[in-house]
């Protein structure tokens, strides 16, 4: 009985990190959208996803992009890409999703 129930609790687990392994790129899409909207202005680095996604958290760091080389780019626009570090955070399951992204600031 006891080997059972160790299986089907190591079971549940397992399809728990199963489904944040689906939503949490999703969830990443969604919020890099949000960022993208308002990159000049975004100044959040963390957040959750409310009380349907309880333990799941996200942090943002935004910095100006190096394309170190690239001549094609002139110095105007090359100031206006930003790189963008999203991370995905399951506290619940001890475990993370990470997105790097590179937008370019509108006017």
């Amino acid at each position: 009985m006891v080997s059972l129930f160790g299986l089907q609790s190591g079971s549940i687990s397992h399809t728990n990190s199963n489904k944040f392994n689906e939503i949490a790129p999703a969830m990443a899409t969604q919020l890099l959208t949000k960022i993208t909207i308002d990159l000049k202005d975004w100044n959040q680095t963390n957040g959750d996803f409310g009380e349907k996604y309880p333990g799941i958290t996200w942090t943002c760091e935004i910095m100006d992009a190096n394309f170190e080389g690239l001549e094609y780019i002139s110095d105007e626009n090359m100031s206006r890409f930003k790189k963008i570090n999203l991370k995905i955070i399951n506290s619940l399951e001890s475990n993370s999703f990470s997105m790097v992204s590179w937008r370019l600031v509108n006017d």
